[in-house]
């Protein structure tokens, strides 16, 4: 077994401070930039759902600009004129978000719109009649205004979970990293429950990856496309019009890798899936149990076929202000290896814990996981990779 050094308290307490800081920072400038620019704009458009329509008179219609440094950004400015209760009222509002952008294109065909508009509408709230705005509903530009909400949601995540977790040392008096304690003081397995037959080792479902990776991949590249379809469309030649299509080329590889990662997880929905069933439900520390496969599925397709028997120590710890996880196998045992078609389709193994190692073991942060790796080589197709966790206990327990 690897021993993970404890990390010293005042260092710890540094660290803690610092992520504080950090993530405190994230989480206030995220917090506000999200609320000017997503949820008050949001909360607007729906109150704005119950205003009243009203006919108005464009004044004047520009695309205003505002040249920085390096670019320039676009704004649309319409001034109208609409009539409520008797009173007549000026604005200036296009819609709630009243951002300005890169984007010229776009822009100036709204106000070519409103330029040749020959009865125009706005729609103005009863409860303050000098609001008004023509474009009330949600738009394409309402995706830039989420570009914050990742940092806020970063920085008060990390936040509260140092703020738990360093409650939880106080009122528990625990070290982070805790070493194996004496029996009974470990959230410990229990043994006594274990069924005493042969028992099916159970893996984790191909579907839990195969929607995972779809969410991820739906989610990241259905945010970039709106991203991406206004570079395309405002595209300009010079220094600008380069510079963002660079910086969203690490974005656009990111989406092409998790379009990859979903077809290789549904094409692997198609392997042959391994059913393995072990003698007995529990093996001792220094005991023997069989180990039965067969596959559901075309064997054919496997080219070779391994299965691995072993013990991994998990430990997580703080290095920091990151939260780190350290896997060590220290045992590893190989059960089969072959590309005999009749082996890999069924076959029977024996399996040897080791007596001088450690059994099943699980705290708060430290574990001792045994399983049996099954890989299956498949050629131009992914491979068959599955883990199915077995129980070991203490030597003496059967």
């Amino acid at each position: 077994m690897v021993s993970i050094i404890r990390k010293n308290a005042k260092e710890a307490k540094k660290g803690r401070v610092i992520g504080l800081v950090f993530f405190g920072i994230f989480a206030v400038v995220g917090s506000v930039m999200s609320y000017a620019m997503s949820i008050r704009p949001a909360a607007k458009v729906i109150m704005a759902g119950n205003w009243t329509q009203a006919a108005c008179r464009i004044l004047s219609a520009e695309v205003e600009s505002h040249r920085g440094d390096d670019s320039t950004t676009y704004k649309i400015k319409i001034v109208y004129q609409y009539e409520y209760n008797g009173s007549i009222y000026k604005s200036d509002r296009y819609d709630f978000m009243n951002m300005s952008s890169s984007g010229y294109k776009r822009k100036a065909e709204v106000v070519r719109k409103y330029q040749q508009e020959k009865k125009p509408v706005c729609f103005v709230n009863p409860q303050n009649p000098s609001e008004a705005v023509l474009k009330r509903g949600f738009h394409s530009g309402f995706f830039w205004a989420l570009f914050p909400l990742p940092f806020a949601g970063i920085g008060i995540a990390g936040f509260v979970y140092i703020i738990r977790n360093w409650s939880k040392q106080k009122s528990g008096g625990k070290d982070w990293l805790p070493s194996p304690q004496p029996a009974g003081a470990e959230k410990r397995i229990s043994f006594s429950s274990m069924p005493s037959g042969p028992v099916v080792l159970r893996s984790k479902s191909p579907w839990a990856r195969l929607v995972f990776s779809m969410a991820i991949g739906a989610f990241w590249n259905g945010t970039l496309s709106f991203f991406l379809f206004d570079i395309v469309k405002e595209w300009q030649l010079g220094a600008w019009g380069l510079l963002r299509t660079l910086f969203f080329v690490p974005f656009a590889v990111i989406g092409i890798i998790l379009i990859a990662l979903f077809f290789i997880c549904f094409l692997a929905m198609f392997n042959p899936r391994p059913i393995l069933t072990l003698s007995s439900a529990s093996v001792p520390l220094g005991g023997t149990a069989y180990l039965n496969w067969r596959f559901r599925g075309r064997t054919n397709m496997i080219r070779h076929l391994r299965i691995l028997l072993k013990g991994i120590e998990a430990a997580r710890y703080r290095r920091g202000t990151d939260t780190c996880t350290d896997e060590n196998t220290f045992f590893q045992m190989e059960i089969l290896s072959t590309q005999d078609k009749r082996e890999i389709a069924f076959g029977e193994a024996g399996l040897v814990i080791p007596g001088d190692s450690m059994h099943s073991f699980e705290a708060e942060n430290n574990k001792v996981i045994w399983e049996v790796e099954v890989q299956g080589v498949i050629d131009s197709w992914p491979d068959v990779q599955e883990k199915f966790k077995l129980t070991v206990t203490p030597a003496g327990m059967e």
